[in-house]
C-alpha cells in the first residue's frame, strides 16, 4: 500500500476555541470522505483515502490529546478549502474546521499548481496558474500572521510586524527590479516573461510562508 508522509499542524489561538464551526465558513471540498484511521502519542495520525495511507504528523501544541483522542476509526473526514482560512479539515460528526498545514511535496498548494500547469495551454492560463498558487500561498501566511499575533509576547509581536512591513516593502522593491529587468525601456514583448513574473511571485509567497512557519515549530 502506498503511504504519503503528510507533515502538518493543526494550528488554533490558545485564547480561542480549538474548532471552527465548518457550516458557518464557505468550504470547497478538495478530497471528500477521507477515513480516520488511528492516532498514535506522539504524535501523527492515519488517514485512508480510498486505499491509500495518509500519514498526518501534528502537535500536541496545537492540537491537544483531549481533542484528538476523541477522534474515533471510521469517522468521515474532509479536506477542504476556505479563502480566508486556506486548507483544513472538516471533522464531520461534529461538522468543527480544523486549521490544517500541509508542508511537503503532496501539499495541496504545490500539487494543484502543477495539475493547472499540466492543462494549462495558453500564457493566460499558466499565468493564472501561478497567481492562483500565490494567493493561496498569501492565505495561509496570513493565517499564520494573524494566530501569531494571540501567542506572542509584545516585544516579539512588535518584531513580527515590523518584519511582515519590511518583507512588503522588499517585495515591493524586488518586483520591481525584477519587472525592469524582463521588461528595459522599448521592449514590451515577451510572453515567456508575464509566466516568469508570475513564477516568481508565488515562489516569493511561498518562502514568506515557509519562514513564518517556523515560530511554529
Amino acid at each position: 500500500m502506498k503511504q504519503f508522509f503528510i507533515l502538518f499542524s493543526l494550528l488554533f489561538s490558545v485564547s480561542a476555541s480549538a474548532q471552527i464551526p465548518a457550516n458557518l465558513n464557505k468550504l470547497e471540498v478538495m478530497k471528500a470522505d477521507l477515513v480516520f484511521n488511528d492516532f498514535h502519542d506522539i504524535g501523527y495520525m492515519e488517514l485512508d483515502d480510498q486505499g491509500q495511507v495518509i500519514t498526518a504528523w501534528f502537535f500536541y501544541k496545537f492540537i491537544s490529546y483531549e481533542d484528538v483522542k476523541t477522534w474515533e476509526p471510521g469517522e468521515k473526514i474532509d479536506l477542504v478549502y476556505n479563502e480566508k482560512m486556506g486548507f483544513g479539515l472538516r471533522r464531520k460528526k461534529t461538522d468543527m474546521f480544523y486549521k490544517v498545514i500541509l508542508v511537503n511535496e503532496y501539499d495541496p498548494i504545490e500539487s494543484g499548481q502543477e495539475a493547472c500547469l499540466n492543462k494549462a495551454y495558453s500564457t493566460a492560463e499558466m499565468v493564472d496558474c501561478h497567481r492562483k498558487a500565490a494567493n493561496q500561498w498569501n492565505v495561509e501566511y496570513n493565517f499564520l500572521f494573524q494566530k501569531l499575533q494571540t501567542t506572542l509576547s509584545d516585544n516579539l509581536k512588535a518584531q513580527i510586524v515590523a518584519l511582515n512591513t519590511q518583507l512588503e516593502q522588499l517585495a515591493e522593491r524586488y518586483f520591481q527590479a525584477y519587472n525592469d529587468y524582463l521588461w528595459p525601456p522599448g521592449d514590451s514583448i515577451g510572453t515567456i516573461k508575464y509566466i516568469k513574473m508570475a513564477d516568481t511571485n508565488a515562489d516569493f509567497q511561498k518562502m514568506k510562508f515557509k519562514a513564518l512557519l517556523r515560530f511554529y515549530f
